[in-house]
């Protein structure tokens, strides 16, 4: 990454990035997903963070957790309830997939352990440690686009992780998608008038190549769904 004095990510989901980039003087994140925001926002608080791992600690990995953490009232939930419930459907479905069921994820055979398992006992420690990263970090809640246009200076890094064009993948991933392409162009646009730097993320597709034809693009080997192999591409301004 270039150097930089403040951080942005618009799209956050899992927010891999800043969980592991060095931390820079502001960092601001932001997601529309009421679900991912009240998870951050209750592992940020000493006692609801702590009443959150209790609960996980003694949920096991098992269906009926995941079948139960579709409730028909999650909007109206406790906070940390809410919270285990998307930490349930994110990492017990397949794909990380929390708007819909998936299916309830499981290793049969051809692996020397459950993995699964063990991603979901490993969880406890891993809120801990999200937690600390989080302490000095800005959480958003707007469109992405308005938070692109305000951020507009010449030292704020603004990495850019959208939900990927319908046209590059097979099906809904996310609770709040961007539909139509038109709603791709409109981003784009606001990145093309950020004057600091910029890394947007993607699949290969033609609007983004028309756009930031002027853009250094480089590919990156990644995973899609159920683990098939898939290569992503990183636009850079820089």
């Amino acid at each position: 990454m270039p150097k930089h004095h403040s951080y942005l990510e618009p799209y956050f989901g899992g927010g891999a990035i800043l969980l592991n980039k060095e931390p820079s003087r502001i960092e601001t994140i932001n997601d529309l997903d009421d679900d991912v925001i009240n998870l951050f926002v209750v592992i940020q608080d000493d006692s609801t963070r702590e009443e959150l791992i209790g609960q996980v600690v003694y949920t096991p990995y098992a269906r009926a957790a995941y079948d139960n953490s579709f409730p028909d009232n999650s909007d109206e939930l406790d906070p940390v309830e809410r919270a285990k419930n998307f930490l349930i459907r994110s990492g017990m479905g397949y794909g990380f997939r929390h708007c819909e069921k998936t299916g309830w994820k499981r290793d049969v055979y051809a692996r020397e352990a459950a993995y699964a398992v063990r991603y979901w006992n490993d969880l406890p420690e891993v809120i801990t440690a999200v937690a600390q990263r989080l302490k000095m970090v800005q959480i958003e809640h707007r469109p992405a686009v308005e938070l692109i246009k305000s951020f507009n200076h010449s030292n704020v890094l603004i990495y850019n992780d959208p939900p990927y064009l319908f046209s590059t993948r097979s099906r809904k991933m996310y609770k709040h998608e961007m539909g139509t392409d038109a709603e791709h162009i409109e981003m784009l646009e606001a990145l093309l008038q950020h004057t600091g730097p910029v890394m947007l993320s993607g699949y290969d597709n033609e609007i983004y190549n028309t756009y930031l034809s002027g853009w250094r693009k480089e590919s990156i080997p990644a995973r899609a769904e159920r683990s098939l192999p898939r290569t992503e591409y990183l636009w850079m301004n820089y």
